[in-house]
């Protein structure tokens, strides 16, 4: 039998790291699923959905391209905190302001509740004295 001498061996074909599905995605970036997921829509994660799927759930991504990806990222010093800080703080105040305005209204609907409630008792009441 002849011998045949292929250029390489099929175990020496260097595999690419392919990570599959979202847990083990999430471990290599040591964050969370749900947060890997939301970097994919928003930050543009690459991550390969399988052609026959395209559900969520079915996703692989290589650790080079998720290496180039972390790396190209912008990192928070290009982002001007200081100016997100003070929105968030505008925010909480108004949220807290909101929220004394929803506690009032609130109590104020309770309060017309309890004087309908009463009104209709009397309506009642004066129906069956007038009935008599």
């Amino acid at each position: 039998m002849a011998a045949y001498n292929l250029p390489l061996a099929v175990s020496q074909i260097p595999s690419p790291d392919i990570l599959s599905g979202w847990k083990d995605i999430a471990h290599y970036l040591g964050k969370g699923v749900r947060t890997v997921q939301r970097y994919e829509c928003e930050l543009g994660l690459p991550v390969h959905h399988p052609a026959a799927r395209k559900a969520k759930g079915s996703v692989i991504a290589t650790k080079a391209e998720l290496d180039a990806w972390v790396m190209a990222s912008p990192s928070r010093e290009a982002f001007p905190l200081r100016h997100l800080a003070l929105d968030n703080a505008k925010l909480l105040c108004e949220f807290g302001q909101r929220m004394k305005e929803f506690c009032q209204l609130s109590q104020e609907v309770t309060e017309r509740q309890e004087k309908l409630h009463q009104t209709v008792e009397m309506l009642k009441a004066s129906v069956r004295w007038s009935a008599r």
